[in-house]
């Protein structure tokens, strides 16, 4: 008798869907379209939120800071929590910025990853950047590596 293996279709659900996402955001023509496909095909997931661990980065945090500075000044990371996908080399995560909230996921190999920041929960007014790490601010921050390990 043939048994079915859910971890596995799991994995290769959630590898096309991070495929998608991975293509929006490279080809998107607007950056809202990556973020409304995490939104409603990735986070509603709970074993998709389940399926990375907690993962401290500085770095990563340090560059979302230096976007987040860009487009709101004033404001400093609170309370950011990122969670990793081994093997999708992938973050995800939110922090709080000047009474908002910022929530944001980066993929390593490509190197490029996209920061939502809302003033509130209630402000319509959302505004999306996309970065990289490697590129980012020289003068405040020099990479070493890639990733977010």
């Amino acid at each position: 008798m043939r048994t079915i293996n859910s971890s596995r279709i799991f994995d290769e659900t959630l590898g096309a869907r991070l495929a998608r996402l991975r293509e929006l955001l490279v080809a998107g023509e607007e950056l809202t379209e990556a973020a409304d496909y995490f939104h409603e095909q990735l986070v509603p997931d709970e074993s998709f939120l389940t399926s990375g661990s907690d993962a401290e980065n500085p770095r990563l945090l340090g560059i979302l800071g230096g976007v987040l500075k860009a487009i709101a000044p004033g404001g400093e990371l609170g309370y950011p929590m990122t969670l990793r996908l081994e093997k999708h080399a992938m973050c995800h995560g939110c922090a709080f910025w000047r009474g908002g909230i910022a929530l944001f996921f980066y993929f390593e190999d490509l190197d490029l990853g996209l920061c939502s920041y809302q003033r509130s929960l209630s402000d319509p007014n959302v505004q999306f950047v996309r970065f990289s790490v490697s590129q980012a601010y020289s003068g405040w921050l020099v990479p070493r590596e890639r990733g977010c390990a």
